[in-house]
């Protein structure tokens, strides 16, 4: 890929970070206490690191620009907005403690992602560092774990069926981008030395 046809997806890409760093930033009080202010502090520090590095992402050795894949990708980052539209719950510390931990988690592995972040599944090299020595797909887990605090305190039916179906969006977004990776031998030796997807020695 050229230099000039790196610079669209790359802004593009960046233009999204921005997008939700804008979005979220109003949020950024104290008023429901310190845990999710530092959760959403570290939203909004991973949106940045994001768009910083997304604008010196290198091309990829490879991309699935299927229309397939276009489909898991989009309907992955869209279900998510359906939790907003469920009933606020109750304040729960254990909660805030979950969420903080997505949030750092999210943190941690774009800082080992630096500029190799993506959308859509691209080789642009092996990644085995940070949170990723521990599962593949840690940014995965991230979201996941803050979903789950949308409907688990007060048990929403509505929002199990949508984390539920995030998460098997997920599994297959997933596995598509392991589809391509594993052309990379490199990335079928890192495969085998750590087997899990999602959470370390479970799944």
């Amino acid at each position: 890929m050229s230099r000039k046809n790196r610079w669209v997806p790359n802004l593009t890409l960046a233009a999204w970070c921005i997008a939700d760093i804008i979005r979220w930033a109003p949020h950024l009080t104290l008023e429901d206490g310190v845990l999710p202010f530092a959760f959403l502090l570290s939203l909004l520090i991973s949106f940045a690191a994001m768009a910083f590095f997304s604008l010196s992402r290198p091309g990829p050795t490879r991309v699935d620009n299927s229309a397939a894949t276009w489909l898991l990708v989009i309907l992955s980052a869209t279900l998510p907005q359906c939790f907003e539209l469920l009933p606020a719950q109750p304040p729960n510390t254990l909660s805030d403690w979950v969420l903080l931990a997505s949030g750092l988690l999210l943190l941690a592995s774009v800082a080992s992602l630096r500029n190799r972040f993506a959308l859509l599944p691209a080789d642009r090299g092996v990644v085995a560092q940070g949170p990723y020595r521990l599962v593949r797909h840690p940014i995965y887990t991230s979201y996941l774990l803050a979903d789950l605090t949308a409907w688990l305190p007060a048990f929403d039916p509505l929002g199990a069926a949508v984390w539920i179906a995030e998460a098997v969006l997920f599994h297959y977004r997933a596995r598509a981008e392991e589809r391509l990776l594993s052309q990379d031998p490199a990335y079928s030796r890192y495969a085998e030395a750590v087997p899990h997807r999602f959470l370390p020695g479970i799944l």
